[in-house]
């Protein structure tokens, strides 16, 4: 039963991914502009916009270039750049390595700020110090992240000098370097994400103090924090997991705006100089990419869902 259910799950991924690269390729294809254009230039002759067009398959029926773009992206080929004819697959990997290291740091420690604050918040709801926590993560749900980034900067590494405010260095050739220039912008990623997890963490562990199960183990003589630990986190984790998966969901894309501000070489500033250029098959790929992290990330959470409730089982 519960393999026909992840089963089931599988196939509605895959059917989400389908929809959404037509979805993606129609909004690209109907976009102002025309990419032999883009390459060529404004003064590029009949015949060589003709021949740039048959070169890149623009002059095929639109059935025929998604069949083309969807085969190569299953196997890993996304084409090449309009404006500088390099393949894009090795560019968007490698820019990708850069993003997926920004995001799961963010994530980490989001996760380990929030569990613990939030957890206290619950068991603490009616002293300071819990409605305190509770206040403090409702105005950082209220901060954008770039927000949040602009303020570190400029107090952090403007004002005290203690980090640099910008820039990237591989780790492989500066250890120290690569991690303080990491710091703040996972800080700036991670502060908000925070916030977020910490209020669900706080609401499932009240939902959870109040079942009977807890009542009962209270009465045999365990303490609240025993019987949170040995009974209650198992169920208020189910879903904090869910909204954990869709805030790395969240993480991905709000990298976005984060590299551009700490000048960091990921996907995001990838998309923006792509977008900027016009350069339509890497907004494509990252696009596409994006989305589909997102759905492979909705899929791990159900099926993690299903493993973890006894209940989604039969």
């Amino acid at each position: 039963m519960l393999a026909r259910r992840i089963g089931g799950f599988f196939l509605r991924y895959l059917l989400a991914v389908l929809l959404a690269s037509i979805v993606v390729f129609v909004l690209l294809r109907i976009a102002p502009g025309d990419p032999a254009q883009i390459a060529l230039g404004l003064d590029a002759t009949d015949e060589l916009l003709a021949q740039k067009r048959a070169e890149l398959g623009t002059d095929q029926p639109l059935i025929v270039q998604y069949g083309t773009w969807l085969g190569g992206m299953l196997t890993g080929h996304f084409g090449s750049s309009l404006i500088s004819g390099t393949a894009i697959t090795p560019l968007v990997w490698d820019r990708l390595q850069v993003t997926a290291i920004l995001v799961v740091c963010a994530m980490v420690v989001a996760i380990a700020i929030a569990v613990p604050l939030g957890i206290w918040a619950a068991m603490r709801r009616r002293h300071a110090d819990g409605i305190a926590i509770a206040a403090m993560s409702q105005v950082g749900i209220a901060i954008p992240s770039f927000v949040a980034a602009i303020l570190l900067v400029t107090v952090i590494a403007v004002q005290l000098g203690w980090l640099p405010s910008n820039g990237w260095v591989p780790p492989a050739d500066d250890f120290g370097g690569f991690v303080r220039r990491l710091i703040l912008p996972v800080l700036a990623l991670a502060m908000v994400q925070s916030a977020i997890l910490t209020r669900y963490v706080r609401s499932a562990v009240l939902d959870v103090t109040g079942e009977d199960y807890m009542r009962t183990a209270r009465a045999k003589g365990l303490s609240r924090w025993r019987t949170l630990i040995g009974h209650g986190l198992h169920n208020a984790s189910l879903p904090v997991l869910t909204v954990a998966a869709l805030q790395l969901a969240a993480l991905v894309t709000g990298a976005v705006v984060i590299e551009h501000v700490f000048v960091i070489p990921g996907i995001g500033s990838l998309l923006l100089e792509a977008v900027s250029q016009r350069d339509l098959p890497i907004v494509q790929a990252i696009v596409m990419l994006l989305v589909v992290i997102t759905l492979s990330l909705n899929f791990l959470v159900e099926v993690t869902y299903a493993l973890l409730d006894p209940r989604l089982r039969t």
